[in-house]
């Protein structure tokens, strides 16, 4: 995702699950005119996360575990990560584990 309005409906119209150090929203879409699954992500690592050094990181292993784990999704989602403080006491396992845990409880739902 790239665009502003596009965090601000998933953040506003979209289920929220807390997963320790990071949060995730997901909003249900159906994009206009696509063939095929479209899922989207969008990571968010504000100043409290750490320096520029840490929220890069922090968006570098969120686009990599989206990017091996996407198909945990539903067909047709956007997605955002918010990430917490905290974020380097963890490991890049962990993460994936967290986030196949919240895909988990999405097709629950």
């Amino acid at each position: 995702m790239r665009h502003r309005s596009d965090f601000a409906a998933v953040r506003a119209e979209g289920l929220r699950y807390g997963a320790g150090a990071f949060v995730m929203q997901v909003l249900m879409t159906r994009l206009d005119g696509t063939e095929g699954p479209v899922r989207r992500l969008g990571v968010i690592a504000s100043r409290r996360v750490g320096g520029a050094v840490v929220r890069n990181r922090a968006k570098r292993v969120f686009r990599e575990i989206f990017r091996i784990h996407q198909n945990a999704l539903p067909e047709h989602c956007d997605t955002v990560i918010v990430v917490r403080r905290g974020f380097d006491r963890f490991s890049v396992d962990d993460f994936a584990a967290r986030f196949l845990k919240v895909c988990a409880r999405l097709g629950k739902s």
